[in-house]
Formats: structure tokens, sequence, C-alpha cells
């Protein structure tokens, strides 16, 4: 079997030149998501294309064809006002078409772009099917393991990859009691005392709030711990997050919403989002969760996954459970979702590959 790996412009919309092909990437990269994930890691291409056309993540994407149909995709994306060494890789086969080649040339492909952007350290994640058998690959961090002999890892080894970072997928089978969350609630707000308040909102973030927002999404990529990989400064503005809201208008999710504020102080000092599929037969995501060192050690981590859940039983009752990512290292939080209820499902790798010192060139 042939295959023929090439360029593909990235569209500017829905339906707009290149719209077909994009179709095709992502009908590739779902089927290959469904591979290590299961039902929780598929999206519509019309979910998909507003973090494809967002400028302060740009992406090169490589595309291998056979007869014409596209049967696999591969990207390189940086972040401008981030870290300037570092570029963030996946590689996706449909799995009819893996063991040909096909994800070694894309790999291969990909590294001379990211040699032509002046980047040095290669990071990736990758969801790693597990069975728990030995033998294991074991996270740098001293917490979780990927297993070693599995198709991916051996993979990534043999291409000079090395483990980073163990993180956890977990999920929380919908609907939760309401009687048992009301009581958890309460009990939540009763340790975390009246020196905080909670505020909950869907959509856009009202304008009180977006200052201290912008704030708490930038230590997200300070404050969440990263292993043996290497952080990304992503610094997001006032500006940046009223722009990324305004792309949302019309985007068949619905944006979720969570913050608690110190009342003393009068600012935000943690939040979790949670990001709703139109479809109800589809998981919700939950992305990111942070409090602010300087406020932890009042269970506030606690209060916002179960008020969380309180906005998802308003707001979007139906869907068949909740689907989030932490770091193996980060136990704190990971045993706050397992008292909420949360279960592990899938072992996903965080992996590092560092070129030298290629030097810098100017991207067209």
């Amino acid at each position: 079997m042939s295959f023929v790996i090439r360029h593909q412009d990235i569209p500017t919309g829905i339906g707009a030149p290149g719209w077909d092909a994009f179709v095709q990437t992502v009908e590739a990269r779902n089927a290959a998501q469904a591979a290590a994930f299961g039902d929780a890691a598929s999206y519509t291409p019309e979910e998909l294309i507003l973090n494809w056309t967002d400028a302060n993540e740009p992406k090169r994407l490589l595309v291998a064809e056979v007869d014409g149909r596209i049967v696999a995709r591969a990207f390189v994306e940086w972040h401008p006002e981030g870290n300037d060494g570092l570029a963030f890789l996946a590689v996706e086969v449909h799995p009819d078409f893996q063991h040909r080649g096909i994800g070694r040339a894309l790999a291969d492909a990909l590294e001379p772009i990211a040699i032509e952007l002046g980047r040095t350290t290669l990071q990736s994640y990758v969801g790693h099917p597990d069975d728990g058998a030995p033998p294991r690959l074991p996270s740098p961090t001293g917490f979780g393991s990927v297993p070693a002999n599995e198709r991916s890892v051996r993979f990534l080894l043999a291409s000079g990859w090395e483990l980073g970072q163990v993180e956890r997928g977990s999920r929380l089978e919908l609907p939760v009691d309401p009687d048992d969350l009301a009581s958890r609630i309460a009990a939540a707000h009763a340790t975390s005392g009246p020196a905080y308040r909670i505020h909950r909102w869907v959509g856009r973030t009202p304008e009180r709030f977006i200052n201290d927002l912008a704030m708490l999404m930038t230590r997200m990529g300070t404050d969440a711990p990263s292993g043996d990989l290497e952080d990304d400064t992503d610094e997001w503005t006032p500006e940046r997050l009223r722009e990324r809201e305004d792309a949302e208008e019309g985007w068949p999710r619905t944006a979720l919403h969570i913050a608690v504020e110190h009342i003393e102080s009068g600012h935000l000092v943690g939040f979790t989002d949670l990001e709703v599929p139109i479809d109800t037969t589809r998981p919700i995501d939950q992305g990111d969760t942070i409090v602010i060192s300087e406020h932890r050690g009042h269970g506030l981590g606690m209060l916002l996954k179960l008020e969380g859940l309180a906005l998802v039983a308003e707001a979007a009752p139906n869907h068949p459970f909740i689907v989030t990512f932490n770091a193996e290292e980060n136990r704190h939080m990971l045993k706050t979702n397992e008292a909420v209820g949360f279960r592990p499902f899938i072992v996903e790798g965080g992996w590092k590959k560092v070129l030298g010192d290629v030097g810098s060139t100017e991207s067209s």
C-alpha cells in the first residue's frame, strides 16, 4: 500500500476552502482517538475549527492520503507569546491504516517544521490503552506509569522521545444524586467558611471578573504540575479572553464557569470550567481547575467541583458523563476527584524530545 504525505491548508471557518479535507482529518482523528479513549474523545469538525483558527495557537497541518482519502493527520502547534523554544506535536492515524509506516512518516515530516520555527523541544500527550499489567515504564515524577510494551510507547522510545509525566483520565457517570449533592455542597461551604463566595455563569464572562479570570488562566500554565516537561507560560490577557469568547459565539458547545471569590480582596482566587456539546449523548469535558497557591487549604477545589456538578444539573442535564485529566503527581486534585466520584479510565503520557540547538528562523 502506498501513501502520500502532504501539507494541508487550514480552513478559515466552516465551509471555507479546505473544509471538506478538514472534515476528513477529523474523521481520522476521531477514529484514532476512539482506539485509545473509547467514547470519551470524539469531536465534530464544527467544534474543533475554533482551536484551529486561533491566532494565539497557530498550527501547521500535514495529512496522509491513500487513494485520495485522508487517513491520518499530524500537526505542529506553538504559542507565539509562550515558551519560544517549545512546540506541541500530534500524530493520529486511523486504526485501519496503522502498522504501515504512516505514523513514522508523518512524525519524521513534522520535525523539520518545528526546526524551521526555531523550536528545540517537542512535547506531546498520547493516550495509552492500559490493562495495568507489567512491565511498566514509570513516570520520572514518581507518580504513575505507562505500559512499557504498548505499541505507541515502544514507537516513541524508539524515536528518541522520553516520558516526562503521566496523566490520569477520569470520568464521572451522570446524573449524580441531587440530595447527596446538595448535602455535600453545604458541607463544602461550611469547610471553606465565610471568607469565600461562589459565582457561576454560562457563556460570556461578566465584566467584573474578566481581569481575574485572565490571571487565573495564565496561572494554569505556571502553577499546574508539569513533571519533566517544559512549562509553557502562555499569557492570557483580558483582551485575549474576550477575543476567544467573541469567537465562541455560535460555537456548538456551551461553556460553564464556576469561580470562587475571596470576599475581603474582591478577587477571584480559583475557577473551573466545563464544555458541554449540543448532543446530549456525548460527554462533558471538565477543563481547567485551579485554586491559586495563596488560597489553598480551605477546601475550595472540592467546592468548585461540587458547584460545577450543580450547574451541570441545571444548565446541561442528560449527558452521560464528565471527563477530566490530571497529572498523577497532583495528588490533592486526584483525591478531590475521587471523593466526588470520578474513576480512572485511561493513562496519558506526556512525552518530550529535545532536538538540540537548531538555531532560530522566522516563520512565514
